[in-house]
């Protein structure tokens, strides 16, 4: 392509992440915002070199960022280990300036390191077709499935009789009612009590680790787009299930995280929790929610669409750089085994 300029970035610099937001604002998901991006690095960056791809045009309009990171001369999305996004994707206008990335990064004898690319995306698509047709070594592995909700939302029949059931119990066993409340205010003690319900429910969990704790405290305390809902008993105004999620600038709502009180699980709060919020959500404009990635049977009862994650791992620049991916994937293979053990 003609009179296109490629630039690399190695820090933030303040007016390019200027034009990143503008291009971000005509829609993406979110973890392609610069602010996003910007805060991940600066957590978990220490021993990776940052590595943004911009393309701009003749009139120096940004038209592509790819916001990368390079370690063993393999690049992988700003996210990627740990990996605190739910798909990777390319912030792009078109699907010619995706072509010119992969040109660039394949010329300077780069690979790529890509988790759970969505695989109805125009950049899988464009990537797959490119790697083919170049000939160049890859492996593409099934990631993840996740669940998603559109605007033709309507849970299984089975699971509104579950939802009204617990309800019931609550006001007619316990004397007391559900209150939902979305977008609940930021504060140090809210986001504290999230992560501690968390941590009890999961044994620790990701929030186990410092530097992922702190992440998530300062996106939901500094990022409008991020909310906090809550599912509290009345009668004590006791919580009983949290959700945190983020918009994004398509205006599509990603759940991030959930926790609930285990002391409450027989009147699963966690689910009820996810209807309202869903109904309060779809309601209120949003046509899309993204349930994460994960094939949970609780989130079967209320999608009605799923995509497909796919892993892709190109070989192209040298014999190191094929042996690190492979004990990168017998790594993540181990820790998977591990986890199915316990």
């Amino acid at each position: 392509m003609a009179n296109i300029v490629i630039k690399t970035y190695d820090s933030f610099d303040k007016q390019f992440v200027e034009k990143w937001q503008e291009l971000y604002e005509k829609g993406a998901i979110y973890n392609l915002s610069p602010a996003w991006c910007k805060l991940w690095f600066e957590n978990f960056g220490s021993g990776k070199k940052l590595y943004i791809v911009a393309i701009y045009d003749k009139r120096e309009n940004l038209k592509l960022v790819a916001p990368f990171y390079l370690k063993k001369n393999i690049l992988a999305l700003i996210g990627t280990r740990p990996v605190l996004y739910d798909e990777c994707n390319i912030l792009s206008v078109d699907k010619e300036h995706m072509v010119v990335l992969l040109d660039y990064i394949f010329q300077n004898n780069l690979d790529l390191n890509l988790t759970h690319v969505n695989a109805q995306s125009d950049f899988a698509k464009i990537l797959q077709r490119y790697l083919c047709e170049k000939k160049i070594r890859y492996n593409a592995k099934l990631s993840e499935t996740k669940q998603i909700i559109n605007k033709e939302f309507s849970p299984k029949h089975g699971e509104l009789k579950n939802i009204n059931r617990q309800k019931r119990y609550v006001e007619n066993n316990m004397q007391d009612s559900y209150v939902f409340q979305f977008n609940i205010a930021k504060t140090q003690k809210n986001i504290n009590e999230l992560v501690k319900l968390h941590k009890a429910r999961w044994g620790g969990g990701m929030l186990e680790k410092e530097n992922t704790k702190k992440f998530f405290e300062n996106l939901f305390l500094n990022f409008p787009e991020v909310k906090l809902s809550r599912l509290a008993l009345a009668g004590e105004d006791k919580t009983t299930a949290f959700e945190l999620g983020i918009i994004d600038s398509n205006g599509k709502y990603w759940f991030l995280m959930s926790a609930y009180d285990y002391n409450f699980h027989k009147i699963s709060p966690g689910k009820v929790l996810m209807y309202e919020l869903t109904k309060h959500l779809l309601e209120n404009g949003v046509e899309i929610l993204d349930l994460g990635r994960g094939c949970e049977s609780y989130k079967g009862g209320y999608s009605n669409e799923e995509n497909i994650l796919v892993h892709f791992n190109t070989y192209n620049s040298n014999f190191f750089s094929r042996l690190y991916i492979r004990i990168d994937d017998l790594i993540e293979k181990t820790i998977k085994r591990i986890r199915g053990m316990a």
